[in-house]
């Protein structure tokens, strides 16, 4: 079943660029590559949106690839429906080419934090 993105939900797109997380210490980005990066919203081979709740969701509708310069890339496609984790960033499959973008986390002694990238 695809996913049904809600009315309500807002472009999460950084100056036009998909960046699911910047690095804390390095400047680096984990970031989806399109070959129509310029494309308005709603037109584009990705979209990233915020749901009303606050969750982060990814739609790929042509195949992309999620970059990162400590990571190898990830190819994503319309019908992928695998998780994915690249670093800090955690895509959790929604339906196919659609997942949801969260944070990983990690235990320590005192409880929980998010993985440091």
């Amino acid at each position: 079943m695809m996913y049904q993105r809600s009315a309500a939900s807002k472009d999460a797109r950084t100056q036009g660029r998909i960046i699911l997380a910047e690095g804390e210490a390095t400047g680096h980005c984990h970031e989806v590559l399109t070959p129509d990066a310029e494309a308005p919203p709603g037109m584009a081979s990705a979209q990233f949106f915020e749901e009303p709740d606050g969750r982060r969701v990814l739609l790929v509708l042509e195949p992309c690839v999620l970059r990162h310069q400590e990571h190898g890339p990830l190819m994503l496609t319309p019908i992928d429906t695998q998780d994915y984790a690249q670093g800090d960033v955690y895509l959790q499959s929604l339906s196919p080419g659609c997942w949801h973008v969260r944070r990983q986390s990690e235990q320590v002694p005192d409880g929980w934090r998010y993985v440091a990238d």
